[in-house]
């Protein structure tokens, strides 16, 4: 109803659940892609709570569906377990990076061709200048980006839409039924998604506002005792 062209479907399930694990997870993503339909692109992340026999269990498993990616299956610092999954796996493109930090850290993915998507978090990964600079070392591989939750934050929509090989952007935020997404904008000034789109801002900076009752006098005595109130 909002416009949206593609989706995701996070974890349900960890690796020491075994068979029930697959099974429920199977469930999910078979419901998701009867809702959303062939004509849309399908995700799923487990979010870091799989070990490489099990994300390759769940991959075979989840072969039918027809998923985009798979996101981030493993923990970040398990390297030699990405290079052994993304061999294990050829049939569906493995996405990483939300927690990683650094672009050397991407820097090994790409050099060990271990990732398809890289997808660093604008916030985490070392901030904007530290995410062009992983985007030039995916661009220069062939790989795309695509930032964590890019559309949620004004810098994300930036990047998302001035990055040529940064073809989607994540949008998160989620609304009750009838409730407009414009009611949940946590920054003043960012534009929020209309029929599936964002456009940015182009008043200066990122477009942020600054609301007035935000502007306080600064309590020197008080923040001299730790509490910065008044």
């Amino acid at each position: 109803e909002l416009g949206f062209k593609h989706f995701k479907v996070s974890n349900p399930a960890h690796y020491d659940m075994g068979i029930d694990g697959l099974n429920i997870v199977e469930e999910k993503i078979a419901s998701a892609r009867e809702i959303v339909g062939s004509n849309s692109e399908l995700m799923y992340n487990p979010v870091m709570s799989f070990n490489v026999e099990f994300a390759i269990r769940m991959a075979e498993r989840l072969r039918p569906y027809g998923l985009r990616w798979l996101e981030e299956p493993l923990i970040p610092t398990d390297l030699e377990g990405h290079i052994e999954l993304r061999k294990a796996i050829n049939w569906v493109p493995l996405a990483t990076g939300e927690d990683h930090h650094g672009r050397w850290t991407f820097r090994q993915l790409v050099e060990n061709r271990a990732v398809d998507v890289l997808q660093p978090d604008l916030k985490w990964c070392g901030g904007l200048t530290e995410a062009l600079k992983i985007y030039a070392i995916g661009e220069a591989a062939g790989i795309i980006t695509i930032p964590h939750a890019a559309a949620a934050s004004p810098w994300g929509q930036h990047f998302a839409i001035s990055m040529p090989e940064s073809p989607m952007a994540e949008f998160w935020m989620g609304s009750d039924p009838g409730i407009p997404l414009d009611e949940l904008c946590p920054i003043p000034g960012m534009p929020m998604p209309k029929d599936g789109y964002i456009k940015p801002s182009d008043a200066p900076g990122f477009g942020m506002e600054i609301k007035e009752e935000w502007i306080i006098p600064w309590n020197h005595a008080a923040a001299a005792n730790n509490t910065g109130k008044s």
